[in-house]
């Protein structure tokens, strides 16, 4: 006796469902891992320009559980005539980061520590000519984001941070620096 076409739509439908949610759980089980890259700014204009990524691995030390780091990279150049100033950092950002519920469309909860090294060069009209400053950052920023999985491998996500900065660079000796920041980035998953 055939099924009726109601029932073999419900059965198509929890299969559906199923499926949709053995591929939601997986995506951050335990014993994966994920790769990826966040993009704080991109600014190019006529005198000045802004370079900001950090690339980041993590390992999922419990489900939905990350343990990682990344490698914040900023450069930035700002030239005006005969002035210029140029500066570099990178540095080692570990994380870590909760994702919350079983959905391809999951909230999170993250926090970062971040140590950069600093490079500064500049030229003012007037001013005495200035060798190369060096210095490092200091960055602590918990977040909330939300990651949108494409499928089970792929991630797209957009992360709120609010940071407490400290730099000894020449251009912010002793300065301490609270600001909120938006980027957005993709992950990719390994694994199981």
């Amino acid at each position: 006796m055939k099924p009726s076409l109601k029932r073999q739509r419900m059965l198509w439908l929890l299969f559906l469902l199923s499926f949709v949610q053995s591929v939601a759980q997986a995506q951050t089980e335990k014993g994966r891992w994920t790769a990826g890259v966040n993009i704080g700014s991109f600014t190019f204009r006529k005198n000045n320009s802004t370079i900001n990524l950090a690339p980041a691995a993590g390992y999922f030390v419990a489900p939905n559980f990350v343990v990682g780091t990344g490698v914040p990279i900023i450069i930035n150049r700002s030239d005006e005539g005969s002035d210029f100033y140029r500066s570099s950092a990178i540095g080692i950002a570990p994380f870590v980061r909760y994702y919350i519920g079983q959905s391809r469309l999951k909230p999170y909860l993250s926090f970062s520590y971040s140590y950069s090294f600093v490079r500064q060069r500049y030229n003012f009209t007037g001013a005495l000519p200035v060798p190369d400053e060096k210095g490092h950052n200091r960055d602590t920023s918990p977040s909330i984001g939300l990651a949108y999985f494409i499928n089970r491998n792929v991630a797209l996500n957009a992360d709120l941070s609010h940071h407490w900065s400290k730099s000894n660079a020449i251009f912010a000796v002793g300065d301490r620096n609270n600001y909120t920041s938006l980027v957005f980035g993709f992950q990719i998953f390994f694994g199981k």
